[in-house]
């Protein structure tokens, strides 16, 4: 199972009287607000967007807003890592106390340091179990096991699988977005 998915949704852009004519220009403002960010109702973040139009010609007004309230339909690009996904990652931080990932050289990952001090040592600022060693720099397989989200967009919490020799890089070479919804 991927951890990009397309995800169809419905949101509203409010538009601002004096973009009254501009209804393309106000939807790609708001829908920049919204990348590289949490949400919700899709349950990840939103990476990238297409095919957006507007569900019917009419719009409406609450109150005293002086926003028109246009319903809207888009298909988004979401990161949506699951608990025992594995993912690639590249050790940015190491000590003792601490260890830190990027995941796609992006988002934020943590390993659980109890856990960790339960299978590996740490020597010479590298963890260590039998053969096996990793360093600031080098690149792993991890294990989500836990999912938080963040004001950055989302927190993992993750544990080690294995070595790898690729950087941390996206494998959908030859599709914009991919086709699971």
């Amino acid at each position: 199972m991927s951890v990009f998915l397309n995800v169809k949704a419905k949101f509203y852009v409010d538009l601002p009287q004096y973009e009254i004519g501009n209804l393309s220009m106000a939807t790609k403002i708001d829908i920049a607000g919204r990348l590289l960010k949490y949400d919700a109702t899709l349950g990840g973040i939103i990476l990238a967007y297409k095919n957006v139009m507007p569900l019917q010609k009419l719009a409406f007004c609450y109150a005293d807003s002086p926003f028109l309230h246009i319903p809207m339909e888009a298909t988004f690009l979401v990161f949506r890592p699951v608990k025992d996904c594995q993912l690639p990652g590249t050790v940015t931080y190491i000590s003792q106390s601490a260890v830190s990932l990027q995941i796609f050289d992006y988002f934020e990952a943590n390993l659980d340091i109890e856990d960790l001090k339960t299978k590996w040592t740490f020597d010479d600022n590298k963890w260590y179990r039998n053969r096996e060693y990793f360093g600031e720099g080098d690149n792993l397989v991890v294990k989500v096991t836990q999912i938080f989200p963040s004001p950055d967009g989302i927190s993992l919490e993750v544990q080690i699988v294995g070595k790898s020799e690729s950087p941390s890089k996206p494998t959908n070479d030859d599709q914009e977005f991919p086709n699971d919804e």
